[in-house]
């Protein structure tokens, strides 16, 4: 069933990030013949004034498009659960369970869609597909090539867009339980749960402090900290922002099950 579920969003929102992606691809084309006009003619002020804005608004282009997802998704999960179209899906033969999951799911798929598309239109505008190398070997030098290190920070990084996701959602639900007013109630929600968020790090970084150094004074006293240190940090987050995953998700799906207080 949850195969079915997102076969059917994905065929439901594909139309409109493919035609996202393709104006992306277009103003990376622009950026591109305006980055080589530049390049041939750099002393040509024309061309110096459309390079740039060429390249900004490819960028803020990418931007949008990934602020752009989750704001669609956010939408969708109000709309297709919580308001006049969740009559019609709690009455199908589907596990509230299934419904969250697969909303989380799409919504972190087409992220991961709008990286790979940004990579590459950004790329192709520069004619250069190794930007990004420097960058990558700058995080590295700053983490002593150390790849767990970059490995724990990619997990910590992939499971905090989950929770995001995720605690929109919650938020979403906690806020439809009210008689009226839902969509602030989901705002305060939201605070609420950021709160706990916020307090939960907290406690990750005072057991990870304690574990590395018997004290607490270390984390704003030391300007530089021992890699066992990073590491046993981004490990216990990750591992605090999976729990927080799975409650959040846990609290969608019990409060989906009680119907809340569907419009």
């Amino acid at each position: 069933m949850l195969g079915k579920l997102l076969k059917h969003e994905f065929k439901a929102t594909y139309k409109v990030f493919l035609g996202a992606y393709a104006f992306v691809a277009i103003l990376g084309i622009m950026s591109l013949i305006f980055n080589e006009l530049y390049n041939n003619t750099p002393n040509n002020a024309v061309f110096s004034v459309f390079k740039l804005t060429t390249n900004m608004v490819l960028i803020m282009a990418i931007v949008i498009i990934f602020i752009g997802t989750v704001l669609m998704y956010i939408l969708r999960f109000r709309s297709n659960i919580l308001k006049d179209e969740g009559y019609l899906m709690h009455t199908l033969p589907v596990k509230a369970r299934n419904l969250v999951i697969t909303k989380v799911m799409a919504t972190i798929s087409w992220l991961v869609v709008d990286v790979i598309v940004g990579y590459f239109v950004y790329s192709i505008s520069k004619l250069d597909f190794l930007w990004i190398t420097p960058i990558i070997d700058g995080f590295s030098a700053e983490m002593n090539n150390n790849s767990m290190i970059i490995v724990l920070f990619a997990t910590y990084l992939f499971v905090d867009i989950i929770l995001v996701i995720s605690q929109i959602f919650a938020s979403l639900c906690i806020g439809y339980t009210a008689s009226e007013n839902r969509d602030l109630m989901s705002f305060v929600a939201y605070i609420g749960t950021y709160m706990i968020i916020q307090v939960t790090n907290l406690i990750g970084l005072v057991i990870v402090s304690l574990m590395n150094f018997g004290k607490l004074t270390v984390i704003i006293e030391s300007e530089e900290f021992p890699i066992d240190f990073v590491n046993d940090m981004f490990l216990i987050m990750s591992i605090i922002l999976v729990v927080l995953v799975i409650a959040y998700n846990t609290v969608s799906i019990k409060l989906l099950n009680n119907k809340l207080n569907l419009e």
